[in-house]
């Protein structure tokens, strides 16, 4: 009897011109209204295939000319979900706690989601946020495809952080990934080197943009373009980086220089010249991706391209505060922040005696 008058609640609140928009998702998902109703509710009862099927109907009816409208008034559960992509990141600290001192200002909690690199596990994320009411989610997308989080861009205000996925209209808070890898480029051919590699991630956008912002500087100081310098790892984990680099070791004219897209590629790069037995920065400098707290307390401690972290987490709350609370309704924003070249000592000029 209890269900029944939720049941009857949520038709009263979900109407359109008459029609019960709860009837529409359950007939377009093939679905009972039953099975619809436990997935508004949020229950745990449902299997995750009914619930991206009820959450996909919902967004397909939106998107139709009988587009019923989610009522705005229904209560909220007063949450900030945050997906990131992997949770040893070592920015994650800032970036959370800059999102969570905003989330905290407007008095609402922030649950944090692991994605782990994996789209299905990022879909159930994202379905479960969504089926718990979360007032907005901020994620760092797994994908570049828009399969994953178009499902749910109808139901709850959503912006990316620091990956684009192209075709897809969100808000979106990100570094200027192509100016830090002329920054890094520059800085080694000022040193002298010419022969110069890149280990880039598996995220299509960021690779792009990174590969493209590389060979862009290459082609502007007159260097010229070696294909076989530009790894992509499988994925973005340390025994890519440990891999990739040695495949560039084996090269018949080895690279004088490589620039890291991550921290973990990083130290997977990093093993691979140690069990080589080469030093750094005397026969190959190494330039990373993303400022840790390690970066400095290495030996030699690492030059790097550090990314805005902190500054990023507050652009992306404050995208989404003005979704949630400012009545922003506009078009989806980009804000691009630009990084910064740390200059340490894992970066020399290239040595006339190379190991090569």
């Amino acid at each position: 009897m209890r269900s029944h008058r939720r049941i009857q609640r949520r038709c009263t609140s979900l109407r359109v011109g008459g029609v019960t928009s709860i009837t529409d998702i359950a007939l377009r998902a093939g679905v009972s209204v039953a099975s619809v109703t436990r997935v508004l509710d949020g229950s745990k009862e449902v299997r995750l295939a009914t619930r991206e099927r009820v959450l996909r109907a919902v967004m397909e009816l939106q998107d139709a000319a009988e587009r019923p409208t989610l009522d705005r008034r229904l209560p909220r559960s007063g949450t900030i979900g945050f997906i990131v992509s992997d949770v040893q990141n070592p920015s994650l600290p800032q970036i959370v706690a800059s999102i969570e001192n905003i989330s905290y200002g407007t008095k609402r909690r922030l649950v944090l989601c692991n994605s782990d690199e994996d789209p299905e596990r990022e879909r159930g994320h994202l379905s479960d946020l969504v089926a718990q009411g979360v007032d907005g989610i901020i994620t760092l997308p797994v994908g570049a495809t828009v399969d994953s989080i178009a499902p749910f861009i109808h139901s709850v205000s959503i912006v990316c952080l620091d990956r684009r996925i192209p075709g897809l209209e969100l808000d979106l808070a990100i570094s200027d990934n192509r100016l830090g890898s002329d920054l890094a480029v520059r800085h080694l051919v000022e040193l002298g080197h010419s022969r110069i590699a890149l280990i880039a991630t598996h995220h299509e956008t960021l690779t792009a943009e990174r590969v493209g912002g590389f060979l862009a500087a290459l082609a502007a100081l007159g260097i010229a373009e070696h294909p076989e310098y530009v790894r992509r790892g499988g994925d973005a984990r340390q025994h890519s980086g440990y891999e990739q680099t040695l495949h560039l070791l084996r090269l018949a004219q080895p690279p004088t220089a490589i620039l890291v897209a991550n921290h973990l590629l990083m130290l997977g790069a990093m093993s691979a010249l140690r069990d080589r037995g080469l030093r750094t920065p005397e026969d190959i400098s190494l330039v990373g991706f993303d400022e840790t707290p390690w970066s400095r307390l290495l030996d030699p401690p690492l030059t790097t391209v550090a990314l805005p972290a902190n500054e990023l987490g507050t652009a992306a709350a404050h995208l989404l505060i003005d979704r949630l609370d400012r009545q922003y309704t506009g078009r989806p924003r980009e804000v691009m922040l630009p990084p910064e070249l740390i200059v340490r000592a894992s970066t020399c000029a290239p040595a006339a005696d190379s190991f090569v």
